[in-house]
């Protein structure tokens, strides 16, 4: 199976591998450990969301029960780890990708020192993950596996705790003891290695995740009472299981169990655990076509968490959302460019109404209503993100508020600026992360779907770096249409609803002037030309440096069929000359020697 192989791409002890999540770049466990402050065992214990001191952001924290300390302090019992994202009163903020706890998690967690500003009169002291999700090394206890998104390996008590003593060389302070589930799986023939707990079918097997879709588990000795269904998670390429909310299971008998499908669920093998703790795993794949994202609630209705689906709607009067790139990554050419042409991949299959705005200054991401496309700045983004799509949103109740209906009133996203990419479109060489991938995957969560274990589409958890993938598969395309539907037909909260965009609107007259447009020689050293044979004249010459920082513009004298540009007193390096014409805008390569 997918997860399967995956697994062996990484190891806990620290592979030297590269490989990368589709916004994660790896870092390693060695690494991890070095740069923690502190590194702990324990179990999600309670969730509480709130706003940063500026109410700009939302957060939550996550109370953690310690059961041992690896490093740092050691006095410690209870600690709490910030994340991004979370619920307030009717608004909300989802984070792709980011540390997404849920009560009842149990692992290993490797923080720093929290940053983020916040007004909390909670006495735990509050930490943050050193590397986003990358840095909580989530356990399966009835099968004694330990599993973070680059990674799974058997022996928890073993193995993992002997790689962190070594890493660490520090004394392991045992708080509280950890306790195994047990487990009685099927095995591969079907036959069950105990007793007559089984899962037997799966109807149907092929469906979709967070879009209340419902299967039916049958099988045997379940049990009078709700115990717990897991789903493969999809986050971690079904490394680990993913548990339904309770609001989920619509029902439980001793042979029959109705649940729907969570949107964090991806194609793999379900487990069902009973109220005595034994656990089961399927010898058989759910498989799931596509997953749309969800606001989870934490306490919203009578105590107990609930999952909704979201939409878009029309936020600038012209249909849809106004994307509006920040200064310096307008000024990247090839970054811009690649992330239109990511933003055409999804509105010309889907309809999505997105368009470009002028460039904005603002140079943060906050709740303030305008839709970003930025690089980030030194450490922003944690460690070893490529990338992060955030979804925020506006709710309203509903049903006699009983319950809630969501909508995107903003959407951000943000690029890692140290890393080494492939703008593109040439595909991205072996130690480079193409950037069109990256971006086309973040507006896929924009798009608001979220991750499948497939690796032939956008919305694969993986990506290896030198890998590209540009093109939306079938399910890609099914999920966002399904989104799309309810974005025209039935706006929420008295909002109102996206019309789809015209994707004929766009000029296809770029191919036809590049293909008449030749700049030459190339390497240059004291003089560049630029040799115009098409009958469209040039109105603007812009010329950028590989970091993306404007060397020069002109503006006339550029109609005539030969120009010159003056490069003596360039640096030598990479250069990027970017033509425009009263309808196209295209790009060139050019190096001074």
């Amino acid at each position: 199976m997918i997860k399967k192989l995956l697994a062996i791409v990484c190891f806990l002890a620290c592979t030297t591998w590269s490989y990368s999540q589709c916004n994660l770049k790896s870092i390693p466990l060695d690494n991890q450990v070095k740069n923690a402050t502190q590194i702990i065992e324990g179990k999600v214990v309670g969730k509480h969301s709130l706003w940063d001191v500026d109410k700009k952001n939302i957060y939550t924290l996550n109370t953690i029960e310690v059961y041992k300390i690896f490093k740092g302090t050691t006095s410690l019992r209870t600690l709490e780890i910030i994340t991004p994202g979370g619920i307030v009163g009717l608004q909300a903020e989802v984070a792709n990708p980011s540390l997404n706890l849920k009560i009842g998690d149990i692992g290993s967690f490797l923080l720093i020192n929290n940053t983020v500003k916040i007004n909390s009169n909670r006495t735990a002291k509050i930490f943050k993950p050193y590397a986003s999700l990358q840095s909580f090394y989530k356990y399966n206890l009835s099968e004694n596996k330990v599993a973070n998104v680059f990674s799974t390996e058997s022996g928890i008590s073993t193995n993992f705790y002997n790689t962190l003593k070594r890493l660490t060389a520090n004394k392991v302070k045992v708080i509280k003891p950890l306790k195994f589930n047990k487990i009685r799986n099927q095995s591969t023939s079907g036959v069950l290695q105990n007793k007559a707990f089984g899962v037997t079918s799966i109807s149907p097997s092929t469906t979709t995740a967070g879009t209340k879709s419902v299967v039916t588990i049958s099988g045997t000795d379940f049990g009078a009472n709700q115990g717990e269904v897991k789903f493969s998670d999809a986050d971690d390429g079904g490394s680990s299981f993913y548990t339904a909310l309770d609001s989920e299971i619509i029902s439980w008998t001793n042979t029959e169990i109705q649940v729907e499908v969570p949107s964090r669920a991806g194609t793999g093998p379900i487990q069902v655990v009973n109220t005595a703790g034994e656990t089961v795993t399927s010898n058989f794949d759910l498989t799931l076509s596509w997953a749309e994202i969800n606001v989870n609630s934490d306490a919203v209705m009578a105590g107990t968490p609930v999952s909704y689906v979201t939409q878009l709607i029309n936020t600038n009067g012209s249909g849809g959302y106004t994307w509006q790139m920040f200064t310096d990554f307008d000024a990247n050419t090839p970054a811009k460019e690649a992330f239109i042409r990511s933003l055409n991949s999804w509105r010309c299959e889907t309809g999505v109404n997105w368009i470009m705005g002028d460039p904005t200054t603002i140079d943060a991401t906050d709740g303030d209503g305008v839709n970003v496309v930025r690089f980030d700045n030194g450490a922003e983004l944690p460690n070893g993100n490529l990338g992060v799509c955030i979804s925020r949103y506006n709710g309203c109740l509903v049903s006699g508020g009983t319950s809630i209906d969501w909508f995107v009133g903003e959407l951000d996203i943000i690029f890692n600026d140290d890393i080494n990419w492939e703008f593109g479109p040439a595909l991205p060489a072996s130690n480079a992360f193409d950037f069109e991938t990256v971006s086309v995957h973040e507006l896929g969560h924009g798009h608001q779907l979220t991750h499948v274990i497939d690796t032939n589409k956008i919305m694969h958890f993986a990506l290896g770096n030198g890998v590209s993938n540009r093109n939306l598969a079938a399910d890609d395309i099914n999920g966002a249409n399904n989104v799309q539907i309810r974005n025209t037909t039935n706006a929420p909260c008295n909002q109102s609803s996206m019309t789809n965009f015209d994707c004929n609107s766009l000029s296809v007259d770029a191919v036809a002037f590049d293909a008449q447009l030749l700049i030459y020689p190339n390497p240059v050293t004291t003089s560049l030309n630029i040799k115009n044979t098409s009958q469209v004249a040039i109105t603007q010459a812009i010329i950028y440096d590989v970091r993306g920082r404007l060397i020069t513009t002109l503006n006339s004298g550029l109609s005539k069929e030969l120009i010159s540009i003056d490069t003596s007193t360039f640096n030598s390096g990479l250069y990027f000359l970017k033509l425009e014409s009263s309808n196209s805008t295209i790009t060139k390569k050019f190096i001074v020697k």
